[in-house]
């Protein structure tokens, strides 16, 4: 009789110090990956401690949550092993910030596992390919307008002969508000009477998006505009406004009928050429410059 109260007690004071070592599950957060503008996959790690535990998920736009994620709640079987768990959240709205919070409970307690946030992506930029203007025969300046989406955003111009472009201009600040900025960039190295494409492209941590493409033609070169005509001890000396690189023929002649050549082309090194000529015995001797391209 004696042994059969003792091995009673012995078995009620195990049960006793079973619950008395149970312990509450342990949770802890594991991040946020795959952040979209519109959803997020949020990750934790439970250990149940050896007991039947359930779980749920606390997330909102502030740290007092508002929204509940549970079936009602996600039961676990009794166990000794962490569990990792992950959790896909849609339907979320661009550029914001949201919270969230494992929870976890078991015949021991509940544990509230840290606040953790995240915030979603922006929408990518909207890029406008403007018009180009002012434009003369070596530059043109660049235009179009940028809706960053509440995101810090850059903005550059792809621009070449063809559609392919080929080059690109420097990045250009286009802020981060959600309203249309301006951008401009005065493109200079052009070639004159020449067709070039160019198109604006804008990007921010949300992706990129391009403008449409546009086109427009280089002026061509002006006319040369001989400033003066000096004679001087034989020698005639003509000036003329010039474009440096540019080449240049000096024409004469006798009765604005019939032109020649003065010695070969000329290219220019400065915005003002000069050319000499030795006079001869005609009463009159006109002068002209052609513009070589």
């Amino acid at each position: 009789m004696n042994s059969m109260l003792i091995f009673a007690l012995v078995v009620a004071l195990s049960a006793v110090a079973s619950v008395a070592n149970a312990s509450a599950p342990t949770i802890t957060n594991g991040g946020t990956s795959n952040i979209s503008t519109n959803s997020a996959t949020i990750h934790g790690k439970m250990y149940p401690n050896g007991l039947a535990t359930t779980y749920w998920i606390n997330w909102g736009t502030t740290a007092s949550y508002g929204n509940q994620i549970a079936e009602p709640y996600f039961s676990i079987p009794a166990q000794d092993t962490y569990l990792d768990i992950s959790w896909l959240l849609p339907g979320l709205n661009p550029n914001s910030t949201y919270h969230y919070q494992f929870v976890a409970d078991n015949s021991a307690g509940t544990t509230f596992g840290a606040d953790t946030n995240f915030t979603t992506l922006p929408l990518p930029p909207n890029a406008s390919t403007g018009g180009a203007s002012p434009i003369n025969a070596f530059s043109a300046t660049l235009k179009g307008s940028v809706n960053p989406n509440g995101a810090a955003t850059t903005a550059y111009f792809q621009w070449g002969p063809t559609t392919g472009y080929g080059n690109a201009t420097p990045f250009l600040d286009a802020g981060s508000g959600n309203n249309s900025t301006n951008v401009t960039y005065p493109q200079a190295g052009l070639s004159p009477n020449t067709r070039y494409h160019y198109q604006l492209v804008a990007t921010n941590s949300g992706g990129s998006n391009a403008g449409e493409d546009k086109s427009f033609t280089t002026a061509p070169l002006p006319p040369p505009l001989i400033q003066s005509v000096t004679y001087l001890g034989g020698v005639i000396l003509l000036s003329w406004q010039s474009l440096p690189g540019t080449n240049y023929q000096v024409q004469y002649s006798h009765d604005f009928v019939t032109w020649s050549n003065l010695g070969a082309p000329e290219t220019a090194i400065s915005t003002n050429s000069t050319f000499e000529d030795l006079a001869d015995s005609t009463p009159y001797r006109f002068y002209r410059v052609e513009l070589i391209q």
